[in-house]
């Protein structure tokens, strides 16, 4: 009796081990499989117009095949899309294509739960708080001293609901990619270029506005005062033009590859956490151990300090464009405070 029960608990233990594994292998399928057809062959020799047009078809059909392939060969944590791939093999390859598609639709999903909890919150606001709305009323708080203290009382009040809601959304991107079969689509470098490319709509519409034609050209120029200053300027205007496109380009670049190296390192722990007790004899059925729980955490820390850097690379932008007059100022009354 007592025989039967261990085997009866090592083959359910088996059976659960053998779920666990399968979900999060779900997403390691070789490229060949996942690709779900093969690479057509040629019927034979044809005539020279033949042969000009039959190899181009073939070419452009195999690196279709190879964008697949290169995907496949990036270790990252399974998600629905790799799920899905691995359960329909014939459409894998039409899921890959439309992953432009599909990250966004991530983003979409991001942004329509928190529009519905911070709507959820604020309609349930009341004077004794509960934690809750303690808790969002301490992140407001810190968000508005901490843009307060860049762009100063006057301009960091107009500026908070854009930098704010920044950097909550790109928390919330960053972090959705930690849920089980979800991706971050930060780690998409369309989406984080589209983040840094309403950072670079807000600075050039508060450098034109505020300055105007004339200030944003005399900015540009570098104030020049004498003969010296305006032959310097001529090279300064060319170099400020390419930094205003270089700016939004290095804000993207830099949050979509920590992001995405995140993802690449979790999924080369979760994938060495297989082959370690791949050496050890268990009847076929793939086992794991979870290396990739430590850099969970991690990556919940890094995510968080990439959304204030973007945020805070957003606010120092926005200052290096608002007028002169006003930091003159600020700085005056910070001294004599």
């Amino acid at each position: 009796m007592i025989a039967n029960r261990k085997k009866d608990r090592l083959s359910s233990g088996k059976l659960l081990a053998a779920a666990v594994a399968v979900l999060l292998l779900s997403g390691w399928a070789s490229p060949a499989i996942a690709s779900g057809d093969k690479t057509p062959q040629g019927d034979g020799m044809v005539d020279q117009a033949g042969e000009a047009k039959a190899p181009a078809a073939k070419k452009t059909k195999l690196s279709n095949k190879e964008a697949w392939k290169k995907a496949g060969k990036v270790p990252e944590l399974p998600a629905l899309p790799h799920f899905l791939a691995k359960i329909m093999p014939k459409k894998a390859h039409t899921i890959h294509k439309w992953m432009w598609v599909i990250r966004p639709a991530y983003a979409l999903i991001i942004v329509t739960f928190a529009f519905l909890f911070l709507m959820a919150v604020y309609r349930k606001r009341s004077i004794l708080p509960t934690r809750l709305q303690t808790v969002m009323e301490m992140i407001v708080e810190g968000l508005d001293n901490m843009i307060c203290g860049i762009l100063g009382e006057k301009h960091g009040r107009a500026y908070l609901p854009y930098l704010g809601a920044l950097f909550l959304y790109i928390v919330c991107l960053n972090w959705f990619g930690q849920v089980p079969l979800m991706l971050s689509p930060s780690s998409f470098f369309a989406c984080t270029l589209g983040l840094a490319i309403c950072t670079f709509c807000v600075v050039q519409y508060t450098q034109w506005t505020k300055l105007g034609v004339k200030g944003v050209i005399s900015h540009w120029a570098g104030d020049p005062k004498d003969v010296v200053g305006y032959c310097v300027a001529v090279l300064l205007i060319p170099l400020h033009i390419t930094e205003e496109f270089i700016k939004p380009l290095s804000l993207g670049l830099r949050l979509y590859g920590n992001i995405y190296g995140e993802d690449v390192l979790l999924g080369s722990m979760l994938m060495l956490g297989i082959l370690i007790f791949s050496f050890f004899p268990a009847n076929g059925i793939p086992l794991g151990f979870p290396l990739m729980l430590p850099f969970q955490f991690l990556a919940l820390l890094l995510s968080t300090i990439q959304a204030l850097v973007f945020t805070l690379l957003s606010a120092i932008y926005i200052l290096m464009v608002l007028p002169h007059d006003d930091h003159e100022h600020e700085e005056h009354a910070e001294s004599h405070a």
